[in-house]
C-alpha cells in the first residue's frame, strides 16, 4: 500500500495521465497533420494504461486527476464502441467462401510454423504478403493442393501471393508503377455469381509523405472496384486502423463494410503486444457479401497474427 501513496510513484502516474490527454486532444487533429493521425490509433491502449492509473491517483485522494483519468476513458471508449456495431445480414446464405490472411514478415524465417499453420487452416483461399523469394521456395512444393495460385515474390514488403482451391479462380497480378506495392485481383466463383477478391498491402505512414501514399493507394482500390462490377472484397495490411479519419475512405468513399463489425477488436499486430496489439490487417466487404465467422490466428513467427474469414453470398 506505501507504493500507491508514494509521491514519486503519484507524479509518475500523473504524468501518463497527462501524457495521454495530450495524445487524446491531439487525436481530434487527426486529419489535419502526421503526427495527429499517429495519435489516433491507440483510443484502447490508453484506456487501458489509464485503467491501471486509477487506483493510484484514488489512494492518493487526487481527485482532479482522477476526474481527468475518468473523462479520458470516457472518451477514448467511444471509438472503440463503435466496433461492437453489428452490421444487420438479410437474405439467405446460398454459398461460402473461407480466406485466410497473413502477413508473413519479410524477416521471418519460420517457414514449417506457417506452412504446418496454413496446412492446419485448409482455407479455400490463402493470401500472403511480405512474400520473399526463400518464402516461395518453401511455399510452392507445400501448397500443391491449391489448384489455382500466383506468387510474385519480391525484395522486403513488396511480395504477395494468392493460392485458390475453387475451380475456375482467375488470377491477375497488378504492378502498375503508380502502385508501390503490386496486388493480385482474384475472380473466385461462389454461387450464381464471382468474388471479386482484391489483396493489397498499404505503406506504412512513418512519414507526413507516407501517409498521403497510404491514403491515396487506399482511395485508388475505388478504380479497381468498378471496373470489376460485382461481390468486392479487399483484403490486406492497409497499416491503417478503424479509429484513424481516414478510414473513412474505406468506409464511406469507397462504400466497404469492416469485417470486425459487431464482432471485437481483433488486434493483430504486434504479435508480441498481447492486449496492446493494435488492428492493422483488414477484411472489408461491400454489402453483397455477408460475415459468417472471423478469427485471429496463432503467432507463426510474423510480427503479424494471421486473419481467418468466412464469407457467404
Amino acid at each position: 500500500m506505501a507504493i500507491l501513496q508514494n509521491r514519486y510513484v503519484l507524479g509518475g502516474v500523473r504524468g501518463v495521465v497527462g501524457g495521454i490527454a495530450i495524445c487524446t486532444a491531439m487525436s481530434f487533429f487527426g486529419d489535419k497533420a502526421w503526427l495527429c493521425e499517429l495519435t489516433t490509433h491507440f483510443p484502447l491502449q490508453y484506456m487501458m494504461v489509464l485503467c491501471v492509473c486509477l487506483p493510484f491517483l484514488w489512494m492518493n485522494k487526487d481527485r482532479y486527476s482522477l476526474l481527468v483519468a475518468s473523462l479520458l476513458i470516457i472518451i477514448n471508449i467511444l471509438p472503440v464502441l463503435q466496433v461492437y456495431r453489428k452490421r444487420p445480414h438479410t437474405g439467405i446464405v446460398k454459398e461460402s467462401l473461407s480466406c485466410l490472411f497473413l502477413n508473413l514478415n519479410f524477416r521471418n524465417q519460420s517457414f514449417d510454423r506457417a506452412i504446418e499453420y496454413i496446412k492446419k487452416v485448409d482455407a479455400d483461399v490463402v493470401v500472403l504478403q511480405e512474400l520473399g523469394y526463400d518464402w516461395e521456395k518453401h511455399l510452392k512444393p507445400a501448397l500443391q493442393p491449391y489448384l489455382h495460385k500466383v506468387y510474385y515474390p519480391k525484395v522486403r514488403y513488396f511480395g504477395i501471393a494468392v493460392l485458390s482451391k475453387i475451380q475456375g479462380t482467375r488470377l491477375y497480378v497488378m504492378d502498375e508503377p503508380e502502385l508501390l506495392y503490386p496486388a493480385i485481383l482474384a475472380h473466385i466463383p461462389l454461387a450464381d455469381t464471382a468474388i471479386n477478391l482484391y489483396a493489397t498491402h498499404a505503406i506504412a505512414p512513418e512519414t507526413p509523405g507516407q501517409l498521403n501514399a497510404r491514403n491515396q493507394h487506399l482511395r485508388d482500390t475505388r478504380a479497381i472496384q468498378d471496373s470489376v462490377g460485382g461481390p468486392f472484397m479487399l483484403i490486406g495490411d492497409l497499416n491503417i486502423t478503424p479509429y484513424s479519419p481516414y478510414y473513412k475512405i474505406l468506409t464511406e468513399e469507397l462504400g466497404l463494410f469492416d469485417s470486425r463489425d459487431g464482432i471485437g477488436i481483433h488486434g493483430s499486430w504486434p504479435t508480441w503486444g498481447g492486449p496492446f496489439r493494435i488492428p492493422l490487417d483488414h477484411c472489408m466487404v461491400d454489402k453483397d457479401i455477408k460475415i459468417l465467422k472471423r478469427a485471429i490466428g496463432k503467432n507463426v513467427g510474423s510480427d503479424h497474427h494471421p486473419l481467418y474469414v468466412e464469407i457467404g453470398i
